[in-house]
């Protein structure tokens, strides 16, 4: 599988699907020549021109149906999680109300919430990425994401789930844990509510930016067969290890707004409800 080095994010939606393009290895010419040193993307502009010269300005919204359906109870299953396990350890730490849990507790409660999302996450992102790949993968037929349910079959939406833990696990246990500090710091406010969860997304993302890379190379049509550990030292000895960071900055910018968002929205509304 080779490589394109090019980079490319248009916006919000259209990013994710060039993060996966730069994760997977390939682009919409990827097949056209065996040269590894071809560079299909050269820069943002460039992938967004070639994307939708090749599928229209729609092609930069592939995967968003699944993307809709699946991210309520993908995020509903990550924070309710973080908080019962917050709970849980605030009681065996036998912590008073008002009392902060240490950070290696935050770290715990939402590598387990994480982990957890994983029993949503893994379908909705391998239909996703499929959805997006299917203009980059020569000999592959376009397809709905019905069609590609049917054909994958349940214990084929759960391809790469290994590698989907790796990453949600430390994604979360990072990001929860650098929320609740940054949120602490800052002064009352949505805004400020939105700045925290933007800062603690970042290095979140860029620190399981390799996973994300194994998770897409596994999902990405044609590479059913391919377990984690093969994936891992494929890319290691034809691409050298610089390639497990490929999306890195697509994927920070990215998620620093998408989960700024979240939290903002949720501790907003936590409080309403509360009456805080």
């Amino acid at each position: 599988m080779q490589a394109q080095k090019g980079f490319c994010d248009v916006d919000p939606k259209s990013l994710e699907c060039a993060v996966e393009q730069e994760e997977s290895g390939q682009g919409a010419e990827a097949t056209a020549t065996s040269d590894p040193a071809v560079q299909f993307y050269t820069s943002t502009l460039d992938c967004a021109q070639k994307t939708i010269a090749e599928g229209g300005v729609l092609a930069l919204y592939r995967g968003l149906g699944p993307q809709l359906l699946g991210v309520a109870p993908e995020k509903a299953v990550k924070l309710s999680v973080n908080d019962i396990m917050r709970a849980v350890l605030m009681s065996t730490l036998a912590l008073q109300e008002g009392e902060q849990l240490p950070f290696w507790a935050s770290v715990v409660a939402g590598a387990c919430a994480g982990a957890c999302q994983v029993i949503v996450t893994n379908p909705l992102e391998i239909i996703k990425i499929r959805l997006q790949m299917q203009t980059a993968v020569t000999g592959v037929a376009k397809r709905s994401a019905t069609q590609l349910i049917a054909d994958i079959g349940p214990r084929g939406l759960y391809k790469g789930a290994a590698a989907c833990v790796i990453r949600d696990a430390p994604f979360s246990g990072v990001f929860f844990s650098l929320y609740n500090v940054l949120k602490d710091a800052f002064p009352d406010g949505t805004v400020y509510l939105l700045l925290a969860g933007t800062l603690a997304a970042a290095p979140a993302a860029f620190i399981v930016t390799p996973a994300d890379c194994l998770k897409t190379r596994m999902q990405v049509e044609g590479a059913e067969k391919v377990g984690m550990w093969e994936t891992f030292n494929s890319i290691i000895e034809e691409e050298g290890p610089e390639a497990l960071f490929k999306g890195a900055s697509q994927r920070v910018f990215r998620s620093g707004p998408q989960f700024g968002i979240t939290l903002a929205v949720f501790d907003t509304l936590n409080g309403f409800i509360s009456g805080n």
